[in-house]
């Protein structure tokens, strides 16, 4: 048998701010939207959908580990 050690370990999980769900898009109201308000929501949801990115490519890299 061999006694060297190399047990397969479990990979230690993602943190939690890897795997918490991205934001979801900002809810239109049911009514005319001024110009501004669909500046301020698109925004938002290009930021969201950026930082989701970000978040996803982080957890991506975790799960890659060291190279």
């Amino acid at each position: 048998a061999c006694s060297s050690g190399s047990i397969a370990s479990r990979p230690l999980p993602p943190p939690p701010s890897l795997v918490a769900p991205c934001a979801a898009p900002v809810r239109l109201p049911e009514r005319d939207a001024t110009q501004a308000e669909v500046e301020v929501w698109w925004s938002r949801d290009r930021r969201a959908l950026r930082e989701c990115a970000e978040k996803h490519a982080a957890l991506a890299k975790y799960v890659e580990g060291p190279q």
